[in-house]
């Protein structure tokens, strides 16, 4: 019999989750594009095909640790390309069924507003999915397609190694051919988060702007779920919002914390656990608020960073034209309250509620070698032991985020995105690569080891949320530039400035350290009095010379009382604690130059550079190699005193 395989895909991916402007959106993104991809996963398993990769996730763990794409084996051609096709209606038939729940609850008070607010509806839902399909009969896989492909003969024949790259190169090939769905608008203005779609509701700024501020329109909200003034969104972004209204859904609605819950979440729970009567009063002095505004907000954690908690404040950017002055006295109180918070929280030497949150981005390196078997030799059941590692990991994933109170995005196949404290992200992500699974064990090879790289973006709880989401890949793919194994952070201040560092996954627990010393008082004011020198250190200097530099500009440092006892215990060492500090700065100086280059020195040899292009990757005795060094240095200290404080 003429077996076959399916490869199956639905996007887009990137775009469709991360058009997002909350951290709920974010999440219904991501949860929905699992779900639909379920749809066809199971179809093509009721239709007796076999699981190549990945395997099915256990009963209890759901479609959400279901990755983007999937490969079946069937016993025939026409059982794959029947397969292909039901896979195909299944996706679009669910993807229906959801928008139709969602337009029949937003369609009363939409229609009131104008009765033509869906024209297009139908067609932005019909066109939006780009759902990519390839069916390979595996006696079409020989020497000779293998050879066409690659441009050398398979060294061992066709095997399972050499039947994946041939499915996956296939599938690459026509994922490349771009999905264009045309231009079938009716001239109105943009959505706000899928920008190449329009919007719902009439043709006209001024119509436009009337609809979506309309009573019944701006401020619609069901299960927790709203719209805000400046949500003027299109048919596929209302489904992605309110798609938990589906009841194969409704987990989606949870309450999902926002930015400034997850920014102020590790120190909310410090507090709560220090000053429980304040905090009572606090969440007391909220939920009267509330009760007055009728809700429509993710978490009450937003009030605790709020420049001020005026009627203006709270009504920007929502659907009331008009306070009563039953809200100015509940937001009188409010701020009350929370100057009496945060006043005591002084008096117990603990700092104001954080305004920084992080994106961590973390991403395994070379999967694609590992899964096609450049890495290891496959053996049979290879790619199913692989996928129960990943799921494994998927569920260690969840926990691990959760315990350093974040929220997890997703966790599907080898990727994870989730959105932490500040002062949490970094002993997150060093536990989530120390659960990273190691896929040579299933071959009993002793071989390489299997690696994840990672990004972080460390951003202002009130900054554009894919910005943010954009930068935290960026860190990842600057990881990966690197040699990957490694660790990228970027810290975007809401000034406009930003700054950047890539580390070894090593030097995270000396990161931590230099993140506790920080946090027991530690001044970073000699750390930026240096950074100001970097631009006129010479080219010429050696590390050694700089290294004095970094040494003098630590003697000024002031350490007393207590901060003196903190900082001999966290270094284990007595003595003079400033002296201690010190030294330990020192070696810090000295592990970064050595640690550098190293890198510069694999990087140079690993890109296989022209003599001319060796300049960017200076050895310690080369050009420039000090001056470099000192710029990260300088980066690494602020970024830790940046991310132990969480403010500006």
């Amino acid at each position: 019999m003429n077996s076959a395989m399916l490869s199956f895909s639905l996007t887009p991916v990137q775009d469709f989750v991360e058009a997002a402007r909350t951290v709920r959106d974010l999440k219904a993104g991501s949860w929905l594009l699992s779900h639909l991809t379920y749809q066809a996963f199971d179809r093509a398993r009721t239709l007796e095909g076999t699981a190549v990769f990945p395997t099915p996730p256990p009963s209890g763990q759901g479609p959400g640790s279901i990755p983007n794409q999937f490969v079946m084996r069937f016993d025939s051609v026409e059982d794959a390309s029947n397969a292909e096709e039901e896979c195909r209606n299944a996706v679009q038939a669910r993807w229906k069924e959801i928008a139709a729940t969602v337009h029949a609850a937003l369609k009363p008070g939409f229609d009131a507003a104008f009765t033509g607010w869906d024209c297009d509806w139908d067609a932005q839902i019909e066109r939006y999915w780009d759902i990519i399909s390839v069916v390979v009969p595996l006696a079409d896989m020989t020497p000779e397609t293998y050879e066409a492909l690659f441009g050398a003969a398979p060294t061992g024949g066709i095997g399972l190694a050499e039947q994946w790259k041939i499915m996956q190169m296939l599938f690459a090939a026509k994922k490349h051919v771009r999905h264009f769905p045309g231009n079938h608008g009716t001239k109105r203005h943009k959505c706000a988060l899928l920008g190449r779609l329009e919007q719902m509701g009439p043709i006209g700024l001024r119509d436009a702007d009337r609809f979506w501020s309309t009573e019944g329109v701006a401020g619609f909200s069901r299960e927790g779920i709203y719209l805000g003034e400046r949500d003027r969104l299109c048919a596929v972004s209302l489904v992605k919002r309110f798609s938990g209204l589906d009841a194969g859904l409704s987990s989606l609605q949870e309450p999902v914390m926002d930015t400034a819950g997850i920014a102020t979440s590790a120190w909310w729970a410090q507090v709560k656990g220090q000053l429980p009567q304040e905090t009572a009063a606090f969440e007391e002095a909220v939920e009267s608020l509330q009760s007055e505004l009728g809700g429509g907000r993710d978490t009450e954690m937003r009030y605790l960073v709020m420049d001020n908690i005026s009627v203006e404040a709270l009504a920007r950017g929502t659907h009331f034209e008009r306070t009563p002055e039953a809200i100015r006295e509940q937001a009188a109180n409010l701020d009350a309250a929370r100057s009496s918070l945060f006043s005591r929280a002084r008096e117990s030497d603990m700092s104001a509620p954080p305004r920084y949150y992080a994106i961590l981005s973390l991403d395994g390196d070379e999967v694609g070698k590992w899964l096609g078997g450049d890495k290891t030799p496959l053996t049979e059941g290879y790619h199913s032991a692989v996928s129960i590692q990943l799921l494994d990991f998927a569920g260690q994933a969840e926990d691990i985020v959760n315990e350093h109170r974040g929220v997890l995005v997703y966790a599907g196949g080898d990727d994870v995105l989730a959105l932490l404290p500040a002062a949490n992200v970094l002993a997150c992500a060093r536990e989530l690569r120390e659960s990273y699974p190691q896929f040579a064990t299933n071959t009993g090879d002793s071989g390489p080891a299997s690696t994840a790289s990672a990004g972080i973006c460390i951003l202002h709880y009130m900054q554009d949320l894919r910005t943010g989401l954009q930068a935290a890949r960026q860190a990842c793919d600057q990881a990966k530039d690197w040699g990957r194994d490694a660790l990228g952070v970027t810290v975007m201040k809401s000034s406009g400035s930003s700054m950047s560092t890539t580390v070894e996954w090593p030097e995270i627990a000396h990161m931590a350290r230099l993140q506790q010393l920080f946090e027991a008082g530690v001044s970073d004011r000699w750390v930026y009095k240096l950074w100001g020198t970097v631009p006129d250190v010479s080219d010429s200097l050696l590390p050694d010379a700089v290294g004095l530099m970094v040494s003098h500009a630590t003697r000024r440092m002031e350490v007393s009382g207590p901060v003196a006892a903190e900082i001999n215990r966290l270094l284990a060492q007595t003595g003079d604690a400033k002296e201690n500090l010190r030294g330990y700065i020192q070696e810090l100086w000295v592990r970064l130059t050595d640690t550098i280059h190293q890198r510069h020195l694999q990087l140079a040899k690993q890109r296989h550079l022209r003599p001319e292009d060796l300049a960017a990757f200076p050895s310690k005795s080369g050009k420039c190699f000090a001056q470099k060094v000192l710029d990260e240095f300088c980066k690494y200290c602020l970024i830790m005193s940046f991310l132990t404080r969480g403010r500006d």
